[in-house]
């Protein structure tokens, strides 16, 4: 479905991913993890051809992901859906227009189509009848899921997940950890997820990756990830689970 082959990218002469290769399977839900600043939100924005590497490719249902020209690869971003780690809402704009914005600008959908593909993704995402409230007046995890409902309106064969937890209390994170489940086994969809939150990562992911020195040192199932040798693995689980060593 998605393969990242060899990257290599520098920002000002810094490194961030060095040699990266990885593949994202059809209908999986993949888990990268790792330190900040090892290249996990770069590795994203190559998948969504939003960087060029350096060196390397990325490939998109086998089709070369190359972004050079205005508009050259709009139709591989569209298999995208994208929630990000503020959720991105516009705040000037209600719940049920956010969501609507990618209906109006990617279908010719009438407006009574689109109150019903808003009313049903917002339904899907446990807000129903959050269409009128406006950014301000809901939670983070409220703009969180419905970042995700927009994410979701243009039913994408790819979903992407910038630190989908990141900011959120326990409990919260637990629920949006069950969403991206629900969603991955309703939908069919193919999820990558971006987390430092391994509790998150755990639960959600049939595979998880780690990254250190822009590169993957590890991956496997999150049994096989559980189990690892590598020190710098064992030490990142330890961080977060094993607070007596």
């Amino acid at each position: 479905m998605i393969i990242l082959d060899n990257i290599y990218k520098a920002f000002n002469g810094q490194r961030v991913l060095d040699g990266l290769s990885l593949r994202v399977n059809k209908g999986e839900t993949l888990a990268i993890v790792g330190p900040s600043g090892t290249g996990k939100s770069v590795t994203l924005k190559h998948m969504l051809g939003l960087l060029v590497p350096d060196s390397g490719e990325v490939l998109v249902e086998g089709e070369k992901m190359i972004c050079t020209t205005g508009g050259q690869c709009a139709h591989l971003r569209d298999k995208f859906g994208v929630l990000f780690q503020s959720g991105a809402l516009i705040n000037w704009l209600s719940v049920g227009d956010n969501i609507s914005l990618p209906l109006i600008e990617k279908t010719k959908m009438k407006d009574d189509q689109i109150a019903a593909r808003v009313s049903e993704v917002l339904s899907m995402v446990e807000m129903d009848g959050a269409e009128f409230k406006m950014p301000a007046e809901i939670s983070g995890g409220m703009k969180k899921r419905a970042g995700l409902a927009r994410a979701i309106v243009l039913e994408p064969s790819i979903l992407l997940y910038d630190e989908p937890t990141s900011g959120l209390d326990p409990v919260l994170s637990r629920k949006i950890d069950r969403l991206i489940k629900n969603l991955s086994d309703t939908l069919g969809v193919t999820s990558v997820v971006v987390t430092h939150d391994l509790v998150s990562a755990f639960s959600i992911a049939d595979r998880i990756v780690m990254l250190h020195g822009g590169k993957v040192i590890e991956e496997g199932t999150p049994e096989e990830f559980r189990q690892s040798k590598n020190p710098t693995v064992v030490e990142f689980i330890d961080a977060q689970f094993n607070y007596d060593k």
